[in-house]
């Protein structure tokens, strides 16, 4: 049986697996059980679907390479942040 008198006394991850190993957590009540917060809920996407010519699609693929992006998440990032221009 481990030596340490709680859980928060063992001082290597070798005693603690001990510990844990001998004792009865839950029953001595040293760790209680914990709730978890609700994420918060993100709106609903749509898909939008459009045409685009192949040597425009090429070029953003090549800015977003540069960038270290996705090309489809580098033109989300351009609409929305003209979208926010065109607001002001």
């Amino acid at each position: 049986m481990s030596k340490a008198k709680k859980f928060s006394d063992c001082k290597s991850d070798e005693k603690r697996a001990d510990y844990l190993a001998n004792h009865d957590v839950w029953e001595s009540g040293e760790f209680k059980e914990i709730g978890f917060a609700e994420p918060p809920k993100r709106p609903l996407r749509q898909q939008l679907h459009m045409r685009i010519d192949e040597s425009a699609i090429q070029r953003l693929k090549q800015v977003a390479g540069r960038k270290g992006m996705g090309y489809q998440t580098l033109a989300r990032m351009w609409l929305l942040e003209r979208l926010e221009r065109e607001e002001v």
